[in-house]
């Protein structure tokens, strides 16, 4: 049986592109014949997310909320869906909006001889970590540096971990930092090329 995989989407004002994210995700675990949750966590959005998100619920009883009360940021905001997450692979997405992220495919395949797959936005000037997925194991390895993508990324590469790091092109609009929620963006390419550990 092909392992169930929890889906973290930290959220912050997504209201425009949240639907279409979930819908995305639940598409792409149904084409590859992965059961899928998708855990949400609201970071006190200000717009129609939640709405969206609690309609979102009813249609699909894949998908949870998680509201938090006041905003706490996207790190709190993972570690908080790791907690109610049940499936024996995690993904996390470290940015949730402006993007289609056709990976996840592509992931499940790097996690039959890995324990991580990391993936990078770039644009040529810029190396964004964007999402990762991983095993039980890792986990209890990295604990809550999970959260960081920079950490992260620092310790997988420390440690005896396996693990790849797979690159896309993206034409990235709107970057302050490795931590910023991206606002527009389409892709430009596919993937450009793997490293491994």
């Amino acid at each position: 049986m092909k392992q169930k995989i929890s889906i973290i989407l930290p959220v912050h004002d997504a209201g425009a592109e949240i639907a279409a994210l979930v819908n995305n995700c639940l598409e792409l675990t149904t084409e590859i014949g992965r059961a899928c949750e998708i855990i949400v966590v609201d970071d006190a959005s200000t717009d129609e997310t939640v709405d969206i998100l609690e309609t979102l619920q009813q249609e699909y009883p894949q998908v949870s909320l998680i509201s938090l009360g006041r905003f706490q940021g996207i790190a709190s905001a993972i570690l908080r869906g790791l907690q109610q997450a049940t499936g024996h692979l995690y993904l996390i997405y470290y940015i949730s909006s402006g993007f289609s992220y056709p990976q996840i495919p592509v992931f499940c395949e790097g996690m039959a001889v890995t324990d991580a797959v990391v993936g990078h936005l770039v644009d040529g000037v810029n190396d964004i970590v964007s999402m990762v997925m991983f095993k039980q194991n890792v986990l209890d390895m990295l604990g809550e540096s999970i959260a960081d993508p920079v950490k992260m990324l620092s310790l997988l590469k420390s440690s005896p971990i396996r693990h790849l790091e797979l690159r896309y092109e993206y034409e990235l609009k709107n970057m302050e930092s490795q931590k910023s929620q991206f606002s527009t963006g389409r892709t430009k390419s596919k993937q450009t090329h793997i490293t491994a550990k």
